[in-house]
């Protein structure tokens, strides 16, 4: 799949992939698919400031252990990697991979992130330890409150990033990334 850049002179090139999350930009308008971690004072979809689509979360959290969840059906042993566009309006998001075993392939916002009005893409690669893994996103740990928006979530079985899929990269799927010089 290619797609011109912006004066013609770039190509953007999808990688094929699956993205294991249902809706993963929450153009669904609410939450399906997606559980509770705690009781954020504010957990809805929204249809302002939206990286990708319609939609994103805005998340507010006044306490340790507070977001959203979503288990992932995985192989053990597989390389698998998570990203997702976050917007900090203050304080510092978490986002990691939980298992029995206890948190991997954890991540925490820079503090100079918090209000300064930009989508910042993360990832985070991991191998899967059980058939199940559950992406956490929201807060834990210190400097609990916060508010934060999400969007464009993905998990897929790479051991890096790919663009953006609401689904499986194909006919009639949307994707988005970045162009590359030819």
């Amino acid at each position: 799949i290619g797609r011109p850049g912006k004066f013609g002179k770039a190509v953007q090139i999808a990688e094929a992939t699956t993205n294991l999350i249902v809706n993963p930009s929450f153009e669904t308008g609410d939450l399906s698919g997606w559980g509770s971690w705690g009781i954020p004072p504010t957990k809805k979809v929204i249809s302002t400031d939206a990286v990708y689509g319609a939609y994103c979360l805005r998340l507010v959290t006044d306490g340790n252990n507070q977001g959203i969840t979503f288990s992932i059906p995985c192989v053990v042993g597989t390389s698998y990697t998570w990203s997702l566009y976050v917007k900090v309006l203050s304080g510092r998001p978490y986002v990691f991979i939980y298992d029995a075993m206890g948190g991997m392939a954890g991540w925490e916002a820079p503090s100079e992130w918090a209000g300064d009005g930009e989508w910042h893409r993360v990832s985070q690669t991991f191998v899967a330890r059980y058939t199940t893994e559950s992406l956490y996103i929201g807060k834990s740990g210190s400097g609990v409150i916060g508010e934060y928006l999400f969007d464009a979530i993905q998990v897929e079985a790479k051991a890096y990033p790919t663009p953006y899929c609401d689904g499986s990269l194909g006919p009639g799927h949307s994707w988005s990334g970045t162009a590359h010089a030819s």
